[in-house]
């Protein structure tokens, strides 16, 4: 390593190895990560609310808080869902602020996908265009832009199999925030 080169810069390089990729990689993902921003956007902004959504965006927005943690208690949806999308829902009267709590999940797992693949040890030529495909998929696209748990569940789902691999390549105890998760 470079002793002139600048320490965040150093950590930075030492992140990404750590995590088998370079920078081509990490520029790469950022521009799949931000093509399947685009998509989401440009398929979610005209498409307004079906009952299933709007009732998630109802109970979300729940006046007082009572109200809301006493719905969430009669819910069979994840509390975290609701959670996410009572952030997201009061930022404004467009039909694009609720979608963000499932579009912004649906872009994480993109990420996930791209280093569950390298994980896997497939090369990184034939991981980007996975990427690419999951990432322009009509499925993960519908799923992204719906009101609904699935992003989340998606997301959580390929962090969980990320840490799996990492823990079946390397079976030493792993540490980290989400190194609990993937055992579970």
């Amino acid at each position: 390593m470079n002793e002139h080169m600048p320490a965040t810069s150093r950590r930075a390089n030492v992140g990404a190895a750590r995590l088998g990729v370079d920078r081509l990689d990490l520029f790469a993902l950022a521009l799949i990560a931000l093509l399947s921003l685009a998509v989401d956007v440009l398929f979610a902004r005209g498409r307004y609310l079906g009952y299933d959504e709007a009732l998630h965006v109802f109970v979300s927005t729940l006046q007082p808080l009572t109200q809301f943690f006493a719905e969430l208690k009669m819910e069979a949806h994840p509390p975290l869902h609701y959670l996410v999308l009572r952030v997201v829902s009061p930022k404004g009267s467009a039909l694009l602020w609720p979608r963000l709590a499932s579009i912004i999940p649906g872009i994480a797992t993109v990420v996930f996908v791209f280093f569950c693949a390298r994980e896997l040890r497939v090369a990184r030529p034939i991981a980007t265009l996975a990427t690419l495909a999951f990432a322009l998929a009509p499925a993960n696209v519908n799923m992204a832009i719906c009101v609904r748990a699935y992003g989340l569940a998606t997301m959580f789902t390929m962090l969980a199999y990320l840490y799996y691999l990492k823990i079946v390549r390397d079976p030493a105890p792993a540490t980290g925030a989400g190194s609990g998760f993937g055992r579970l």
